[in-house]
């Protein structure tokens, strides 16, 4: 799992499209992400999942302030 550095340099929009078309690819094309690794499947999964989680705890604390 990577780890959280405050060094690393912030993401560009090119990365972060890049991952959006990976996770669109893998959407539109679900047999590709069986042919991911199993270990590397998961780990995907799960980082999606986490960061998902996040946002959505952030959106529900930002509807608490208004």
């Amino acid at each position: 799992m990577a780890e959280s550095n405050s060094s690393q340099q912030p993401l560009s929009l090119e990365e972060i499209q890049q991952c959006i078309d990976i996770l669109n690819r893998l959407n539109t094309d679900t047999d590709e992400i069986f042919e991911i690794p199993m270990e590397r499947r998961i780990e995907l999964i799960k980082q999606a999942g986490l960061l998902s989680s996040l946002v959505v705890m952030n959106i529900k604390d930002v509807k608490k302030t208004l």
